[in-house]
């Protein structure tokens, strides 16, 4: 019991603590919010985001008709404003994209638990900032911007969860055109209310398109058919009169900036959510007030493809985050309080006055965050253990935010812009530094523990007779000793065993990290972290002389030359998985190490050829699939049916050898209730697959019927996984055969 226990809480351990060391939330509070002292340029913003859309979509022409998907946005490109390209992070997922897009902070890792919906941790917004800011769209999205402001002045509108068809027989289109129909009665209603009305015509106003229409078409119809582009055209549409309604409403005022752009991309598959350039590069449009005209291109420019036919413009790329700093500054709130963002002054068409005080309120916003993450490392660290980030020091800091005074004061604006970029990238750099400030020592912590404890598992499979005498003798002894004599005897199994110099040392060690633990007030992950590799060495090194004779046993046994080529094989086989996450193709090379495998290392009893040969086959045509593409533009259905019915085959040889085989009779009617099952599950499966495919093609939908099967043929599957374990001697039968 107490080894079973042991193993569960270690391998609990490791597993919490990939989220405590990787996953650590970024977000701090406290800090003051900074905000320019000059007049903004536009007294309101207007934010739409196309939920799904691909930049590449976005800029090039139809394929059929040779027409821009998106014209009215295609003219304010070349007439009126400002493009480039938003490069969003991994995850590219709804939630973190427009946590990026309005708080300028990459999202709080720990909303995974929940599903990206809500808030682990409250966070600062551009909406939060605003006076007023009303918003229409996705109930997924609005509610987590709501709950997170303070005071009551984001107002929301979405439509129910139902109204998103994923099964292709509704309009996809139909959600945009709710959200530009809501704006379009708001602003008419605003007309006959005079508090509303009020309210509108007052400064940093923000309103909030959410436009799921195109993520929908994209997961339905794929983002190459047609009713993707059919669905960019409508937005486009949408857009434009939007943008009459709100210019009619305001009286052509010239003091509304408009930012267009999209949370994440799509795969030719129609997924997203992880780091290819169509799932993470977005279109990004800004015009308005604030905001410059288009200028012509120069050498510096990012390439962009010559199906877009924009090389003639400027391009100006940014990172997701930036767009919150610049929606911040073009309507003069605060930059979000833990926003990453850098302010893109290529979007803006202000004096370099106004340009230097917002990239210095920028530059303060950030520092402020930095020196909250340091006040928080530092608080209680000793002072011979503590670590500051020796490239922004306090003096440091004091030093560049007088530089950018004085600069401003002098009206050198151009160097007080240099500047407060120097300060930014600083602030950037110290913010990593402290985000991850303690994370190379738990890894250093969690490594040992994982040595002590593959050590701890090779003294547990080493089949040491004089250790298993002793044991044999103390269960004797405790069954005949008293309750209390049986306590006693387990503490000096489990504690005094070893040595007491052994045990004197690492009872020194666990007292001095706990000492310093509570002395610098870190949290209480830390004491379970630093104190498990100590246990487990402790417990390793009790035992350590025959630790250290299973190991000579092991090098005899194999020889040190084998030994020494499996170890370098394993190390190659794990480095190639890790460096698979980023090159695919490195999971070939991988496969035909595996095709090798029982050629370099034989094993000990003779393989039959057809064995050996079907092993280096399969691993050779496995190989070949990390090189084809991840993902098409088509479904497959054919091939995956196609794999069932070469299973059903598979089975049915399976079912006429179970015919012939000497088998006893509960185990071949065991075996034959199990074939049964799957010779009826493969064709509804495949016919379930096939008939969903088509009726979704056909916009038709998932009908009911295939909603039961798919079901059912999951529940009717779990129950005989058990099953098949339970007769191993039946398996072992028909493979004699």
């Amino acid at each position: 019991m107490f080894l079973i226990f042991s193993v569960f809480v270690v391998h609990v351990v490791f597993l919490v603590s990939v989220f405590d060391i990787y996953f650590k939330s970024p977000i701090v509070h406290g800090m003051t919010p900074q905000s320019s002292p000059l007049e903004p340029p536009a007294r309101r913003l207007v934010l739409m985001v196309a939920d799904g859309l691909r930049a590449d979509f976005f800029f090039e022409a139809d394929d059929l008709k040779n027409k821009r998907n998106a014209p009215h946005l295609r003219s304010i490109i070349e007439e009126r404003g400002v493009w480039g390209v938003s490069h969003t992070r991994v995850p590219t997922e709804s939630r973190p994209g427009h946590v990026a897009l309005i708080a300028g902070l990459y999202e709080d890792p720990s909303a995974v638990a929940k599903g990206w919906k809500e808030n682990p941790v409250e966070f600062d917004s551009v909406f939060n900032e605003s006076r007023y800011t009303w918003s229409w769209g996705s109930p997924d999205i609005l509610p987590m911007f709501a709950k997170g402001a303070s005071g009551n002045h984001v107002y929301i509108d979405t439509y129910e969860p139902e109204v998103e068809d994923f099964g292709g027989r509704l309009s996809t289109s139909r959600l945009d055109t709710w959200v530009f129909r809501k704006v379009e009665e708001f602003l008419n209603y605003a007309k006959t209310d005079a508090a509303l009305n009020e309210k509108l015509h007052q400064d940093r106003i923000v309103f909030f398109l959410h436009l799921l229409g195109l993520d929908t078409a994209g997961h339905t119809h794929k983002p190459h058919s047609v009713e993707y582009k059919e669905n960019i055209k409508i937005v486009d549409a949408g857009i434009k009169k939007i943008e009459e309604i709100i210019e009619e409403f305001y009286h052509y005022d010239k003091k509304t900036a408009y930012v267009f752009t999209a949370d994440h991309g799509m795969t030719d598959w129609g997924s997203h959510g992880a780091g290819d350039r169509s799932e993470t590069e977005t279109p990004l449009v800004a015009w308005g007030a604030g905001v410059r005209e288009p200028r012509p291109s120069t050498g510096s420019n990012p390439p962009s493809p010559a199906s877009w036919g924009l090389g003639h413009l400027t391009r100006s790329d940014v990172n997701q985050a930036d767009v919150a700093p610049l929606m911040a500054s073009l309507i003069g709130v605060p930059v979000p309080v833990n926003s990453v963002g850098i302010l893109p002054r290529d979007y803006l068409g202000v004096t370099e006055h106004k340009l230097s005080e917002l990239m210095f309120s920028n530059a303060r916003q950030m520092a402020a965050q930095y020196n909250k993450k340091r006040e928080l490392a530092k608080a209680g660290a000793l002072s011979w253990i503590y670590r500051e980030f020796s490239l922004l020091s306090e003096n440091k800091e004091t030093e560049l935010m007088d530089q950018i005074h004085s600069h401003i004061s002098a009206k050198r604006y151009i160097e007080s812009i240099a500047v407060s970029e120097k300060l930014i990238s600083l602030s950037l750099l110290g913010l990593e530094y402290y985000q991850n400030y303690y994370q190379h020592f738990l890894l250093s912590c969690i490594t040992i523990a994982f040595l002590g404890w593959i050590a701890w598992l090779l003294l547990s499979l080493v089949d040491d007779m004089n250790f298993h005498r002793k044991n044999s003798l103390l269960l004797d002894v405790q069954h005949e000793a008293s309750k209390d004599k049986k306590m006693l005897n387990l503490i000096r199994s489990r504690i005094c065993a070893g040595g007491r110099w052994v045990n004197i040392t690492f009872m020194f060690l666990v007292i001095l990290t706990v000492m310093l633990i509570f002395l610098q007030m870190l949290s209480r992950q830390f004491y379970i972290y630093c104190l498990l590799p100590e246990l487990i060495w402790w417990a390793v090194a009790r035992h350590w002389a025959a630790l250290r004779a299973s190991m000579f046993h092991v090098r005899d046994l194999m020889g040190l030359r084998r030994l020494l080529m499996l170890f370098i094989f394993h190390v190659i086989g794990i480095e190639i998985l890790v460096v698979s996450f980023f090159y695919r193709y490195f999971l070939s090379i991988g496969m035909l190490g595996l095709a090798a495998w029982p050629v370099i290392f034989p094993l000990d009893q003779s393989v039959q050829f057809p064995l050996l040969a079907g092993w280096v086959s399969s691993c050779l045509f496995l190989a070949v699939f990390p090189l084809l593409p991840v993902v098409g533009r088509e479904p497959n259905t054919q091939l995956v049916a196609l794999s069932g019915w070469l299973f059903l085959i598979l089975v049915a040889y399976c079912a006429w050898r179970l015919e012939t085989c000497a088998v006893d009779s509960k185990d071949r009617f065991h075996s034959c209730c199990v074939v049964a099952v799957q010779l009826v599950m493969l064709p509804t499966a495949i016919w379930d697959l096939v008939s969903t495919a088509e009726n979704i093609k056909n916009k038709q939908g998932l009908p009911g019927v295939n909603q039961f099967v798919s079901w059912s043929l999951l529940d009717t599957t779990v129950p005989f996984i058990g099953l098949q374990g339970d007769k191993k001697k039946c398996h072992a039968d028909r493979l004699s055969c």
